[in-house]
């Protein structure tokens, strides 16, 4: 089954004074993983310190509906997420860069519950999705109390967030990886894969989840269904088969067997080929040892073969009875007639 995943990270907004630290070095680290043990057709890397809106939606819109359908689908998702409320009612948002919000109201935000319905609409098998950014519990919340992105049984899904719907998920300056997402990439480290060298979402939560423990942010997970494979650590690339032959053959001749081992007479061989074209009868003359049989056998009858519009006949060597070949050859010219 088709396998794809988008890693997606911010940095830069125009209502916070400075970038955020660790977005853009998570989101690669993230990506390298999944490209090197994740088994995806395809991992789309959007890792820019300024994504708008409009890309960002274009780019889930194109996974979830186009793209995937009847597959596998992995969201990666770190940058910044805004919580409003307006009359009594919270309302969560992914915040691109061009986003700007208040404690009432946002805009060019993507809302969760747009999410939520677009994640409702697509026809994917199966759904992975990990959400680092302030107040991401809030759209686990809204799939949860519309139960609309994942009303049929037949789709599989885990959706984690970095924090509840009313926290912030935060960074260590001396850590390399946010808190969420260092306990992510310690979770699908090798050292965690299974008797069959795989890490499934079956194991995931628990283990951030303590890692998490007193870090002023509380993960939290929903889920139905199978358990999906995350990384597998024993796909290894196919090996190219090795010949267990020897390329070089001392003083024996190169023939149209071991023709693939001829090399660097391809300007002879074209002459060769050239000249018989022209003729009914090239000879070929050198010393001992400087390679005639070679050209002739290896280079120039594979050329023809390759043309597939020659008679070739069995080599004549002197011997003990020089004349034999001939019978033979005098048998084919007569079948051919």
């Amino acid at each position: 089954m088709a396998r794809y995943a988008l890693v997606v990270g911010i940095s830069e907004y125009k209502h916070l004074r400075s970038p955020l630290s660790k977005t853009l070095g998570d989101a690669e680290a993230v990506a390298n993983l999944l490209r090197s043990h994740g088994d995806f057709q395809e991992v789309i890397l959007l890792n820019k310190p300024k994504l708008l809106k409009a890309d960002l939606f274009a780019q889930l819109n194109r996974l979830l509906i186009e793209q995937a359908a009847g597959g596998e689908v992995l969201i990666y998702y770190t940058g910044h997420g805004v919580l409003v409320e307006d009359c009594g009612v919270s309302e969560g948002f992914l915040a691109p860069s061009d986003c700007a919000a208040t404690k009432e109201q946002a805009t060019n935000g993507i809302k969760f519950t747009a999410l939520n319905n677009l994640i409702a609409k697509s026809k994917v098998s199966s759904l992975v999705m990990f959400l680092d950014c302030c107040h991401s519990g809030a759209l686990l919340k809204a799939i949860a109390e519309s139960l609309t992105a994942f009303n049929k049984t037949d789709k599989d899904y885990l959706l984690i967030s970095a924090c509840r719907d009313f926290e912030e998920a935060a960074a260590m300056k001396s850590e390399p990886h946010s808190i969420f997402t260092g306990a992510l990439l310690e979770a699908l480290s090798a050292s965690r894969q299974n008797e069959a060298g795989k890490i499934n979402s079956g194991s995931l939560f628990g283990f951030i989840a303590d890692r998490l423990k007193q870090k002023q942010q509380e993960p939290i997970q929903l889920g139905y269904g199978r358990a999906m494979e995350i990384v597998n650590y024993r796909q290894v690339a196919k090996k190219k088969v090795i010949e267990d032959v020897c390329p070089y053959m001392g003083l024996e001749a190169f023939t149209k067997e071991t023709a693939r081992f001829f090399k660097g007479r391809d300007r002879f061989v074209r002459l060769l080929f050239q000249k018989i074209t022209e003729s009914s009868f090239v000879p070929v003359i050198g010393a001992s040892g400087s390679g005639k049989s070679s050209l002739v056998r290896a280079g120039l009858i594979s050329t023809l073969e390759a043309e597939g519009n020659w008679l070739i006949l069995p080599p004549i060597k002197p011997g003990d009875s020089p004349l034999m070949p001939v019978t033979e050859i005098s048998r084919v010219l007569a079948g051919d007639r």
